[in-house]
C-alpha cells in the first residue's frame, strides 16, 4: 500500500507549538490538566496515531529520543520555565499571524488522543512511551546516551503494529 507522505519540513505538517496549542485547548474542554511532560507525550501520541492511521505526520521538525522520552525541542524550550507546573494556553508562544488550520482527520486524531490519554498521569504516559519496542526505546537503545532523532518511519511502523494487534484482539 502506498501513502502520500508529508515531509517533516513540508508546510502541510504542523509546528509542535501549534499542535500543543490545540491539545491544551482540547484538554481544557475535556477537563484534563496538562503538565509539560504530559503535553509532550500527548503531542507525540497524536503524531504517532496520525502516522499509524493515515500515513501522514502531524508534526514537522525533529522528534528526539531524550532520556525522559520523545521530545520536540521547540516545545521543550517553550515550556521548560514551567518545571512540572500546569500548562495553560498563555504559556505557549502566541500563534503566528496566519494560524495553522488542521484538517478533519487531524482534529479527530487529536481529540480522540486527548480523550484516551488525558486521564493518565505523566508517569503513566512516560511508561507507555518508554515501553520495550517503542520507537523511543528502539532509537535510544541504538544511540546510547545521545539524543537522536526518532524517524517517522519507525513511529509509523510501530503504530501500525499496534493497530493490527487491536484489530486482531477486539475488546
Amino acid at each position: 500500500m502506498v501513502f502520500w507522505r508529508r515531509e517533516k519540513d513540508n508546510p502541510f505538517a504542523h509546528s509542535p507549538i501549534e499542535v500543543a496549542r490545540f491539545i491544551v485547548k482540547e484538554a481544557d474542554a475535556q477537563g484534563f490538566a496538562l503538565t509539560p511532560i504530559k503535553l509532550h507525550k500527548i503531542v507525540f501520541l497524536c503524531h504517532g496515531w496520525m502516522l499509524g492511521l493515515h500515513g501522514m505526520p502531524l508534526v514537522r521538525g525533529p522528534i528526539q529520543a531524550w532520556r525522559y522520552g520523545p521530545v520536540f525541542p521547540d516545545l521543550y524550550h517553550a515550556l521548560k520555565h514551567l518545571g512540572a507546573g500546569r500548562v495553560r494556553l498563555s504559556d505557549l508562544p502566541a500563534p503566528r499571524e496566519n494560524e495553522e488550520v488542521f484538517d478533519a482527520d487531524e482534529v479527530l486524531v487529536m481529540k480522540d488522543t486527548v480523550e484516551r490519554y488525558g486521564p493518565l498521569t505523566g508517569g503513566q504516559l512516560v511508561a507507555l512511551t518508554h515501553a520495550d519496542s517503542s520507537p523511543w526505546h528502539l532509537t535510544r537503545r541504538r544511540a546510547g546516551w545521545r539524543n537522536p532523532e526518532i524517524p517517522d518511519e519507525l513511529i509509523e511502523f510501530s503504530y501500525r503494529k499496534i493497530l493490527e494487534w487491536c484489530r486482531a484482539h477486539p475488546a
